[in-house]
């Protein structure tokens, strides 16, 4: 055996003994190193030796493998800083855990499989070991697939497209010039709706002068009626904003109440918890129009405020108040090759999304994308992807061409299509060769319906929403300064334009949740509400709600009449006249938190229902053909006419509430002697009891009666009447 025979053989037995777990490897490597020194026949015993020790172990490992054998790193060459992907496999065999390092996060990751091969399962793990660690993520879900995620953690919340609210033209990022962001949107606009070179740079000077002439707001919806009212001598010019006109159309169509808006949310809280917004079924087109302008106006925001981590990364708190995983389901919707190679490209750059990718990992945002289709993605991704994993693929050119991406050699590529579900072959940049990779069967759980999604993202619309209303509270305090003199406004304070404002859009605040939301001080806001009482523009409304009194605000007609000046939406002017007239702020708001929650028991419900015979009931709900009329009472005149809608079967149920003990009791004693009236129909108690018997059922139907059954649908006689015996029932 030459010494060139030597190599090859030395070669190929530390390459087999790679693939092959529990080999005494470094006793095989003496045995090779004495090979070049031994003599003819020392070194045929060598041979004979290490081939059996190798040859066996390799050929019985490989004929029980169903997948294939591929070098694979260590225990410890795979642990990572503490969010594991997967297993590392020899073959079949499972061997121990394969973990990312947070530089490896800080990167992009690129899962490629044919469906059903098991990557929304990857992305469950993933979420799972990204809330174990504490790290934020904005996952973008085209199928609704995730939406169970929040239903397993409480901190994942589920946002639907439509409940965005995102003034992509006012809405700039923070110290970033507003005239360099209309670039950017407008660039967004043209790679992903199909604008051409010349077209942007027109519409720039149109959205200057309507921002100049609105004072410092535009919206989507004025460029485009703009665009139509614009005639020019110029053929050209007319040319473009009939180009642009007809994309903006596009546009509005699908996202108006999302973007034309005054402000929007803080696009930045997006990305500081975990969020899932659903895209389905919006067009792939606008979607993608809406995901870029959320990705780059978070990337400028960071870049002009500097929110890096200049040092090596490690899973630390500062790490985790900073970084945020972006989770792309179905890439190339999102990602779609053709805005690299459509005209658009060579006319204008390559689409913001390009720039994104190759700087992201500097401002803490990492990218895991999984797609079907990885030709259609664009290769600003697929060249910073740092960690590439694929899965089963078919197609002769696609498994040459990822064969190749992943350091595979050509007698390996064909693997790719022999890959069982749940298993793949991986490669991470600069730590590993190829291997392969199992990731655990992780059961996706029944998906949430509509309302329990709604349930669920509540609180964190809620949040985002107040917000909004704060920020733009401050923008019209600068446009009522200016108008102020015209108008003849009342001189008030800035908190005080600031609650006004806050009350008009949460007609349902306390006082409590209104000076969290405002960020004032218990001191100034009694300054102010007082301010507001003497101005005759606030009225107080106290009253018990659960077991303390709560203090409401109710607006009078000369605030009203102040929003109606200011511009101030009429439908919402003329609802604050209905809840503020008779019977009386108090009686509608009961009426609202009844009628939510008897919504989240499936119930649908009319405030102030006219029935067949012309009476009117406070609230009638129905459910499944079963109906029931609630009444909020202040008096006990009218007993016997309400009723009247059980015996003349107008209902099959009645509730009976009132806010004052003795007036309860006494309007239950009246109904006792009466006869002849199907008193097991019938509930009657104090208004905070019934809302906490509906609390109850809503957290746990099983244990709280039948309310929300298709029989009766009062509460059992005996389960849900108080130990005291104050309400029930009438029996």
């Amino acid at each position: 055996m030459s010494l060139s025979e030597i190599d090859d053989f030395r070669q190929e037995i530390m390459d087999k003994v790679s693939k092959i777990p529990g080999l005494p490897r470094g006793y095989i490597d003496t045995l090779l190193r004495m090979l070049p020194y031994a003599n003819e026949r020392r070194r045929k015993k060598l041979v004979d030796k290490i081939k059996r020790l190798v040859e066996t172990k390799f050929n019985e490992h490989s004929m029980r493998s169903k997948n294939p054998l591929l070098s694979f790193p260590s225990k410890e060459d795979a642990v990572g800083d503490g969010v594991i992907i997967g297993y590392v496999c020899s073959g079949d065999r499972v061997l121990h855990p394969f973990g990312l390092t947070t530089e490896n996060l800080r990167e992009n990751e690129f899962v490629v499989a044919r469906s059903g091969h098991g990557k929304t399962t990857m992305v469950f793990n993933l979420v799972d070991q990204l809330i174990q660690h504490e790290i934020c993520f904005l996952s973008f879900d085209w199928k609704q697939d995730y939406r169970t995620l929040a239903k397993k953690y409480d901190d994942v919340y589920v946002i639907r497209w439509h409940e965005l609210a995102y003034n992509v033209l006012i809405n700039c990022p923070e110290g970033m010039d507003i005239k360099l962001w209309w670039r950017i949107v407008l660039d967004i606009a043209a790679h992903s709706q199909g604008l051409l070179m010349a077209t942007p740079a027109h519409i720039l000077r149109v959205i200057e002068e309507l921002y100049e002439h609105n004072k410092g707001q535009v919206t989507f919806r004025e460029l485009e009626n703009h665009l139509k009212s614009q005639h020019s001598e110029s053929r050209k010019e007319n040319e473009y904003s009939a180009i642009a006109e007809n994309r903006i159309f596009n546009i509005n169509q699908a996202l108006d109440k999302v973007i034309n808006v005054k402000y929007g949310f803080e696009i930045k809280d997006l990305f500081r918890k975990r969020i899932i917004i659903e895209m389905f079924p919006l067009d792939f087109s606008v979607a993608s129009f809406l995901i870029q302008t959320i990705i780059m106006h978070e990337f400028y925001r960071r870049l002009y405020n500097q929110v890096r981590l200049n040092r090596k990364s490690t899973l630390d708190s500062e790490f985790k108040s900073k970084f945020c995983k972006i989770i792309m389901d179905e890439a190339h919707l999102t990602q779609y090759s053709g805005q690299e190679r459509s005209l658009v490209s060579t006319e204008l750059s390559l689409p913001p999304l390009a720039t994104f990718f190759s700087q992201s990992r500097e401002m803490m945002l990492g990218t895991f994308a999984l797609t079907q289709f990885p030709h259609l993605v664009m290769d600003a991704f697929k060249d910073n992807a740092g960690t590439m994993i694929v899965g089963n693929i078919v197609e002769t050119d696609q498994q040459r061409d990822l064969s190749s991406s992943l350091g595979l050699d050509r007698d390996s590529e064909k693997i790719l299509g022999k890959l069982e579900k749940g298993t793949w072959i991986a490669r991470v940049a600069g730590r590993t060769k190829p291997f392969v990779l199992k990731t655990p069967d992780i059961k996706k759980g029944d998906l949430l319906a509509d309302a329990d999604v709604l349930q669920r993202s509540r609180p964190l619309i809620t949040a985002l929403d107040m917000k909004r209303q704060e920020i733009e509270s401050r923008m019209f305090m600068v446009q009522v300064e200016k108008k102020s003199e015209e108008v003849h406004l009342p001189d008030l304070t800035k908190e005080g334009w600031l609650l006004l404002d806050y009350v008009f859009f949460h007609e349902w605040s306390y006082q409590q949740q209104i000076t969290e939301a405002l960020g004032i001080s218990d001191r100034k806001f009694a300054k102010v509400k007082q301010d507001l009482l003497d101005k005759n523009l606030i009225r107080i409304q106290k009253f018990p709600v659960k077991v303390h009194d709560r203090i409401h605000f109710s607006l009078t007609p000369n605030a009203l009449e102040i929003m109606k000046i200011l511009g101030r939406p009429a439908q919402r002017i003329g609802y604050w006249k209905w809840i503020s007239g008779v019977p009386g702020y108090e009686h509608h708001y009961w009426l609202n938190v009844l009628r939510v929650k008897h919504k989240i028991l499936g119930w649908n419900g009319r405030v102030e229902y006219d029935l067949k015979d012309g009476r009117r009931v406070d609230l009638y709900e129905e459910l499944n053909g079963h109906r029931k009329a609630v009444e909020i009472e202040l008096s006990t005149k009218d007993v016997e006419n309400k009723v009247r809608v059980l015996t003349d079967r107008e209902v099959d149920d009645l509730v009976l509430l009132y806010r004052e003990e003795s007036t309860f009791q006494f309007a239950r004693s009246k109904l006792e002697r009466m006869e002849n009236i199907p008193k097991e129909k019938i509930w009657i108690g104090l208004i905070r009891d019934y809302v906490e018997l509906l609390d109850n059922v809503i957290k746990g139907p099983e244990k709280s009666g039948n309310i929300e059954g298709t029989g009766s649908t009062v509460p059992d006689h005996e389960q849900n009447r108080k130990d005291n015996g104050n309400n029930g029932v009438i029996g």
